[in-house]
């Protein structure tokens, strides 16, 4: 997978989060998108952020985010995997790089929010390393949250 980053208001990127929204009202219980405010978009632009998408043979198939939340933390947001490629180690892929870029913005620490019907994800990042945490943002669509240290900070 190619991986490359992309505005949040790129056409890849609008057709990916329509796909995500879509993703979530089928397998979320009660979780709809009216109403739903893509607040974030804005933060995953550099320096507070970046979104990345992946393509496959030119088609976008997978995104995600990372928005800096504080100094040295990194939240890590709509991770996405398009269902005709999931089961093919893309989201792992995606998570690396997710994770490479916190990095590269000076963070230490990745967190995210999920729930328990995105079974695969919450696997991925368990398998991934992330451990469950107490509720670091108030979102009231998770129902879990997760972190990961990436690396010790200075000082």
């Amino acid at each position: 997978m190619d991986i490359r980053t992309a505005s949040p208001r790129s056409p890849d990127a609008g057709r990916l989060l329509d796909a995500y929204l879509g993703d979530l009202e089928r397998r979320v219980a009660g979780w709809t998108r009216a109403g739903y405010v893509d607040a974030a978009a804005d933060g995953l632009v550099p320096p507070a952020g970046v979104l990345l998408i992946g393509y496959e043979q030119g088609e976008a198939v997978a995104c995600g985010g990372v928005q800096v939340i504080a100094p040295g933390v990194a939240e890590l947001k709509r991770m996405f995997v398009a269902p005709a490629v999931r089961g093919r180690g893309l989201g792992r892929e995606l998570l690396r790089a997710l994770e490479r870029a916190a990095v590269d913005l000076g963070c230490g620490l990745a967190r995210l929010d999920s729930t328990e019907a995105l079974s695969e994800a919450v696997a991925l990042y368990r398998s991934a390393g992330y451990a469950d945490i107490g509720d670091y943002n108030g979102n009231p669509n998770a129902t879990l949250w997760m972190q990961r240290r990436l690396w010790e900070m200075p000082g």
